[in-house]
Order: structure tokens, then sequence, then C-alpha cells
């Protein structure tokens, strides 16, 4: 008997994705950033968030979206930045002199980029500050 032909399924191909690998937090001195953890009320504290495709390449002009918590969960701020030529968003959030002291957390809202994904389960979901 002649061999008969056997179909091949088509090669998946991986969808592009975009991730948040690494939220940081800190002060912002122009374009220059400092880790930090520590704030009195009163201060502006920046988050960094690195962007980054499946592969681990840098991602630049993409949306990053967060959201500041107080102590008690309510919402202080949420904002956007935008990625630079090296992946990352710089995002500040202002406190009053009334704001509360004690342990704060920011936290990734969403990710963007045209003719990505975004792979959220895969991201750096928050990170937390001391206001004191």
């Amino acid at each position: 008997m002649p061999p008969t032909a056997t179909a091949v399924p088509p090669t998946a191909v991986s969808a592009k994705m975009v991730k948040v690998d690494r939220l940081q937090i800190g002060r912002k001195n122009g374009e220059q950033f400092a880790p930090v953890n520590v704030f009195k009320p009163g201060d502006s504290v920046t988050v960094r968030a690195h962007v980054v495709d499946n592969s681990g390449n840098t991602i630049k002009n993409a949306m990053v979206m967060l959201t500041v918590l107080k102590p008690d969960t309510s919402t202080q701020c949420t904002t956007t930045g935008t990625t630079d030529a090296n992946g990352y968003a710089m995002i500040t959030c202002g406190t009053s002199l009334q704001s509360p002291v004690g342990k704060w957390d920011a936290r990734l809202r969403t990710i963007s980029k045209s003719g990505y994904g975004t792979d959220m389960a895969a991201s750096a979901k928050s990170t937390q500050f001391t206001l004191q």
C-alpha cells in the first residue's frame, strides 16, 4: 500500500504581549529617579514601571495606568504615564500635609501598546511605600 499523506497542524504563532516586569517607588528629580520607599505627608511619590514584551525586550510608547491607595484603601490618585525608549514610565502622585500616615499601595491598573496584547497575569501588580 502506498503511504498516506498526514496533515501537519500549523505552528502556533505566539501573540505579542506586554507586561510590567518591575514596579519601583521613589522620587523624581527632573528625568532622574531615586528609589526611596519612605515619605512624609506633602511629598510627591513617583512610581516607575518597566514594560517589556514576552521576549523581555523593553517597550517604548506603552501606556501604563496606576492607582495609589491610602492605608484605608481609598484612592489618592489614578494616573497614567508613557514609557520612554528604555521601557520606563514614571508616574507621580502627590500627597497632602493632611494625608494619613501608614502603608500605602501603588497598584497597576492597565498596560496598553498598539499591536500588543496585555499579560496582566505575568505583570508586577503592586508595590508599597510608607508615609510617616
